[in-house]
């Protein structure tokens, strides 16, 4: 950053990056809201090394306090810092979007024309001068003025949160977090109903955040979402695996936007014949009427999520409830990409029996059949 540092409002917060491999040092900063009271967040786990930012703000050390709302830094200065002692990020203005620093240097802040196009290259000259090994990393676009607000506009927007309920699911939890894998920008919560299995165990080693919520599915979402950082929210059931590239089809989905929300074309693993036949008949409504269920792995913008008011907390069929209220307000993005789900529920009753209750339940929710009631008959059913 070229330009003095405003005298603003900040709010510091550390973030325990989703990773297999904690802590993680990824830095996030977000800016939420533009203008004489600008709030922003910068976002560095407990012990990582000092880290100065272009706002001219120094972080030293933290405690835990939630997640940061904001897009990833896509300058990672932490691997570098372990063979040099001043990493920084230039900023395309002639100033720094970043500085880390294995130890405060407080030189390194005195005596710069600030506002000027000289900032970065007199920073290193003192850095130099005051014998430090510099590492310059790729310059970035800088945030400094409302005109540079579409440049953060067109990078934002695009922070993954990925959300699962769970109650008792130690056989599938691992296939599916081994396949959501780690990806950049993302964060995975975790919302257990109660399991007496060792599933809170599974997620937290793998490095999810765990809440806990009252069991029902749409109530668990709910309570995730409202954990969550993302701009994107992606609900995703336990027992179904995202495709490879699910994080670039969501994204590549949302340059559209008309676009509210979306979901992945359905497959069932084991499949025979008859569940072939129920494959072929979901991709019809999706490609004719945009009706995703929730086992197709359903993202949506997370404001427009929160303006048609989440799930509403239904225990059932809170899936097809939500889609319907986001048709009112834009696109379904139906993604030719196949997410798998097991077939555990059609081989515990036969395939035919489990379809005619699913169809059952659907009426019966058109009818406007309560949703508790819906619920205890359903799983009744199901037992």
């Amino acid at each position: 950053m070229a330009q003095s540092p405003p005298a603003v409002p900040v709010r510091i917060r550390v973030h325990h990056a989703v990773s297999q491999e904690p802590p993680s040092h990824r830095l996030r900063v977000g800016v939420s809201q533009i203008g004489p009271t600008a709030h922003l967040r910068v976002v560095r786990p407990r012990g990582a090394p000092h880290v100065r930012t272009g706002a001219g703000i120094h972080i030293e050390d933290a405690h835990l306090a939630g997640e940061c709302l904001g897009a990833s830094l896509p300058l990672d200065p932490f691997p570098q810092l372990d063979s040099h002692d001043l990493v920084i990020g230039p900023a395309l203005d002639g100033g720094y979007c970043l500085l880390g620093m294995r130890r405060m240097v407080p030189e390194l802040f005195q005596s710069i024309e600030w506002g000027s196009d000289t900032v970065l290259q007199s920073t290193i000259d003192q850095a130099v001068s005051a014998g430090l090994t510099v590492e310059v990393l790729k310059p970035l676009h800088d945030i400094d003025t409302p005109e540079d607000i579409p440049i953060w506009n067109s990078v934002s927007s695009r922070f993954i949160s990925i959300i699962m309920p769970t109650l008792n699911e130690e056989k599938n939890l691992p296939g599916t977090l081994e396949r959501v894998g780690e990806i950049r920008d993302s964060e995975v919560i975790v919302v257990d109903g109660g399991s007496s299995d060792g599933t809170v165990h599974i997620a937290e080693d793998w490095g999810a955040k765990v809440i806990t919520a009252e069991a029902g599915r749409g109530g668990q979402m709910d309570a995730g979402a409202d954990m969550a950082s993302g701009d994107i929210l992606l609900f995703l059931h336990a027992d179904t695996l995202l495709p490879i590239d699910y994080s670039t089809w969501i994204r590549k989905a949302f340059d559209d936007p008309l676009v509210v929300a979306g979901a992945f074309k359905w497959k069932v693993e084991p499949a025979g014949l008859f569940l072939k036949w129920i494959e072929l008949t979901v991709d019809w409504r999706n490609r004719l009427f945009h009706l995703p269920y929730g086992d197709q792995a359903i993202f949506v913008r997370a404001s427009l999520f929160r303006q048609v008011g989440g799930f509403e907390g239904a225990p059932l069929m809170e899936d097809l409830d939500l889609i319907r209220r986001l048709k009112n307000l834009g696109r379904i993005k139906y993604i030719k990409e196949s997410v798998i789900t097991s077939a555990r529920r059609y081989e515990a009753l036969g395939p035919f029996r489990a379809t005619m209750s699913n169809k059952a339940t659907l009426l019966r929710y058109y009818l406007k059949v309560p949703h508790q009631r819906l619920e205890k008959s359903y799983y009744k059913f199901f037992r």
